[in-house]
């Protein structure tokens, strides 16, 4: 087992996919105040966090990338530690295999950029429609996501929304009607559009001359 000592960088890279070699990351400094972009990535259980520092102080990260089931353990350690909460305006998690976002996102007012990939959230939470500064928005290959609820209509900044690979149930008519929208993508889905859905297109195609839909799937709605 060999330990890392992590050093004032830009941009803190944690990550090893190597089996025989697994690694224990050491934040023993006080002061990450450089640290603009934090980036944790594992496929190993054996990925270990030490943090010997009573409190981190990263007043200026923007940016968080988290990948890898262990992953977003070893980032919950380094959350609970920071001295203060920075202005995080981008967040990232791939393969986590979280069942709903972690409760330290709702922090994060504001955030412009949330990307969910690969997980296994069951439904998009009323918190995130809080997240008013979010200008885009993605669940791709988050398969068990069937509801785009009406509470869309909150997130007004919004401009990119992807929602590639869910299998839609129900699509409110409020994510057409968003005043800054203009990419939206879905794929493989059997859902057919409500009236109500179709009114409001109509209303976005209008509007958004240059925008762009992408539905992935055999069904008419395709070619809206």
């Amino acid at each position: 087992m060999k330990a890392i000592e992590l050093v004032n960088e830009e941009a803190l890279m944690l990550g090893i996919n190597d089996e025989m070699n697994p690694c224990t990351y050491v934040f023993r400094e006080i002061d990450y105040s450089d640290v603009e972009s934090l980036v944790i990535t594992t496929s190993l259980i054996d990925f270990n966090i030490t943090i010997e520092a009573p409190v981190l102080h990263m007043p200026k990260l923007k940016s968080i990338s988290i990948d890898g089931a262990k992953a977003l353990d070893v980032f919950k350690l380094v959350y609970d530690k920071l001295e203060t909460i920075p202005e995080i305006d981008h967040m990232y998690f791939d393969r986590t295999g979280m069942l709903k976002p972690p409760e330290f996102i709702w922090d994060a007012i504001h955030l412009t950029n949330l990307e969910f990939r690969h997980e296994d959230i069951q439904e998009i939470p009323n918190q995130l429609f809080e997240l008013i500064n979010l200008r885009s928005l993605t669940f791709a290959y988050c398969v068990n996501i069937t509801t785009v609820p009406d509470s869309i209509k909150k997130l007004f900044n919004l401009v990119n929304f992807n929602l590639w690979s869910a299998k839609i149930a129900y699509l409110s008519h409020e994510l057409f009607l968003l005043p800054n929208i203009n990419s939206i993508k879905f794929s493989y889905s059997s859902y057919i559009p409500t009236i109500e859905v179709r009114k409001a297109l109509g209303i976005f195609k209008e509007k958004k001359k240059s925008s762009f839909i992408s539905w992935g799937g055999d069904n008419e709605f395709l070619y809206w």
